[in-house]
């Protein structure tokens, strides 16, 4: 009876149980540990790698633009026309608003019902994107909702009910009384996306979960939905990237650090790998790194998400990022000067150390000095003066090129300040005549018309302009400057300016290093490139040059002014 007792006594089990699954939380603690650092690596490689996406993405928007050219069949057009606002719609949203515009003309001159309807709700989709809810709701009156597609309806209910969701968060979340409304609003939309999609969809799944969590808030359940989610179906990049993001907010939400960040990353990296630019976790993931004192990796994400949001041309995203990039920059900065502060320190103590072996050595010689015969002394002093001749001069020819560069400098300056009058004295009077124009409108109460004014104020041709008459200005100060620059390639990759005069956007990144602007920061701000695709554009010259890489910018600098 006693060894039976002591089989069955439950003290010994729990013990056990308690030791194996203290066991398996430290493995997994280490497990998570290396699958955050393994994704954070995997997340800095896919930002290095991210123009080969892009490239990808670019190559099949050429594709389909291609086709849209040459269709002879409007109900074709109209196809081409979706697909290629498909490409767009997550990654540039003027080209995205363009498209849908594209499939509205075609619907119309089809007059086929549902492609209206069809393209109405894309243009719809266009606004919602991009933070325009009041174009966005006037777009959605126009939507006929039984004539729409059964392929696009779930669709319309799914960006519906983000839609209101945007909108609730807005309004400062479900706690205040406008909150409320555009809540109530999104259960409605998500109970009819709900009947409409296949039970058996990723869509209608997805919202199943959103509608419980509406319903009956539990972040556990929430997570354990998703993951369960991320593996019953086979997720393209941009679906992973929402999931992830998702589960990110329900683990900060837990008060899980590391596996908000892990899934974050994993976000991002989906974004990165479906070239999609309109995305919330990079910032999100910049501030949590911010808050671990990771100032380098945080300063990388937040400016790959303003880069990206400014590609997309989201100015609601990009004023939000603006503020965190300030905050990380600041910190950075703040970092860097401590840094440099205790660098100052130390060397100033190398100094004075330096300061003080200096002066006894000063006074050893000096000592013997004074026993030296004067014929040395005078020896020597000779020596000093000749020395303090040969200074002189080399300060003289230095002198002398400073003078010609000082020159060469105030030439450029004077070209380009009559320029500068010209093309903003230009670009003020356009902008008059707009604001003439949109007075006018006011005046006539054409509010449809002068929500479109901003469309047409001609940003990219003036950017043109200003590029054009840049390259005019570089070529009549440096005449030489194509002939001296083919010099430096081999005869098969010689450029030639284009039959506008105008030069190639990456021969300009090297005009204005003759310039003397060499700080990629600098020179992608006036070409309203980033700093990536500077680097690029150098990189692709440089590897066609004859000389080695690390001459080719000296060369550059070096070409005379005739």
């Amino acid at each position: 009876m006693n060894e039976i007792a002591k089989a069955n006594d439950p003290f010994p089990r729990c013990i056990f149980l308690i030791l194996l699954m203290l066991t398996l939380s430290a493995g997994a603690v280490v497990g998570n540990v290396m699958d955050i650092n393994t994704v954070m690596t995997e997340l800095v490689g896919e930002i290095d790698r991210q123009s080969k996406y892009t490239a990808a993405k670019e190559a099949r928007i050429r594709s389909l633009k291609d086709a849209l050219a040459e269709s002879r069949s409007m109900m074709a057009s109209y196809r081409l026309a979706k697909d290629i606002f498909s490409e767009y719609i997550f990654y540039q949203s003027d080209s995205a608003y363009h498209y849908a515009s594209v499939m509205r003309n075609l619907s119309e001159t089809l007059g086929d019902a549902s492609l209206f309807a069809e393209s109405n709700f894309a243009l719809m989709k266009c606004f919602s994107s991009n933070g325009y809810f009041k174009e966005a709701a006037d777009m959605d009156k126009l939507v006929v909702v039984d004539s729409l597609p059964s392929e696009a309806l779930a669709d319309y209910y799914r960006t519906c009910t983000s839609y209101y969701q945007n909108l609730e968060s807005y309004a400062g979340g479900a706690h205040t009384d406008l909150g409320r409304i555009y809540r109530d609003k999104r259960m409605e939309v998500a109970q009819k996306l709900a009947e409409t999609a296949d039970s058996n969809s990723y869509l209608w799944h997805q919202n199943r979960i959103g509608l419980e969590q509406m319903e009956n808030p539990s972040l556990d359940k929430e997570i354990s939905d998703r993951l369960a989610l991320l593996k019953r179906f086979d997720l393209n990049n941009h679906e992973q990237a929402i999931q992830h993001s998702l589960l990110g907010h329900a683990y900060i939400g837990k008060g899980n650090r590391e596996e908000a960040k892990r899934h974050l990353a994993l976000s991002a990296i989906n974004d990165i790998r479906g070239s999609v630019t309109e995305t919330t976790a990079a910032k999100m993931l910049a501030e949590m790194m911010y808050e671990d004192k990771d100032l380098a990796l945080a300063h990388q994400l937040i400016h790959q998400a303003f880069d990206d949001a400014s590609f997309y041309n989201s100015h609601l995203r990009r004023d939000e990022l603006s503020k965190t990039m300030q905050m990380i920059d600041s910190a950075r900065y703040a970092w860097r000067s401590n840094q440099l502060w205790w660098v100052v320190g130390i060397l100033s103590g190398f100094v004075f150390l330096l300061a003080s072996v200096m002066v006894l050595f000063v006074k050893v010689r000096h000592r013997n000095r004074e026993i030296e015969n004067v014929n040395a002394e005078l020896h020597r002093k000779s020596d000093a003066l000749d020395a303090s001749r040969m200074a002189l001069s080399e300060t003289n020819k230095e002198l002398e090129s400073t003078i010609a560069q000082l020159r060469e400098v105030s030439e450029i300056k004077d070209s380009y300040i009559t320029q500068s009058l010209y093309v903003n004295t230009v670009f003020v009077n356009e902008v008059e005549e707009r604001l003439k124009n949109a007075m006018k409108l006011l005046k006539e109460k054409k509010y449809d018309e002068l929500k479109f004014l901003p469309y047409q104020m001609g940003i990219k041709e003036e950017r043109q302009r200003i590029f054009r008459n840049f390259d005019d200005a570089f070529i009549k100060l440096f005449p030489n400057f194509i002939d001296e620059f083919n010099r430096l390639f081999k005869e098969e990759d010689w450029i030639e300016l284009n039959d506008s005069g105008e030069l190639p956007m990456d021969v300009r990144v090297f005009a204005l290093l003759r310039l003397g602007i060499s700080d990629p920061a600098e020179v992608a701000k006036y070409l309203n490139l980033s700093v990536k695709t500077i680097y690029v554009y150098k990189t692709k010259l440089k590897s066609k040059s004859i000389l080695a890489n690390d001459d080719f910018e000296a060369a550059i600098k070096a070409i005379p002014k005739p």
